[in-house]
């Protein structure tokens, strides 16, 4: 709950990493993509990520959940 989280960013952007404060609310992240093969793609590798059903009591849910994403939105370069 109150541990900050690391976004690992990768893929047709350039490398880097993103430390989000527990008190983070809706934070735009902007990255440029370079075709790969007429390709672009970002990966995102969240840590901590944690099961749910071992930090909420009762929980059963045992999915390894990280940081959620409202939205993904590309935008053609102008």
């Amino acid at each position: 709950k109150d541990a900050p989280q690391t976004i690992a960013v990768s893929g047709t952007t350039p490398a880097r990493t993103i430390r989000i404060s527990p008190s983070t609310d809706h934070r735009p992240l902007v990255f440029p993509l370079t075709p790969q093969h007429g390709v672009c793609g970002v990966a995102f590798r969240i840590s901590p990520a944690r099961k749910p059903s071992e930090f909420v009591k009762g929980s059963a849910d045992t999915r390894v959940l990280g940081l959620h994403f409202d939205a993904i939105r590309y935008s053609p370069p102008k």
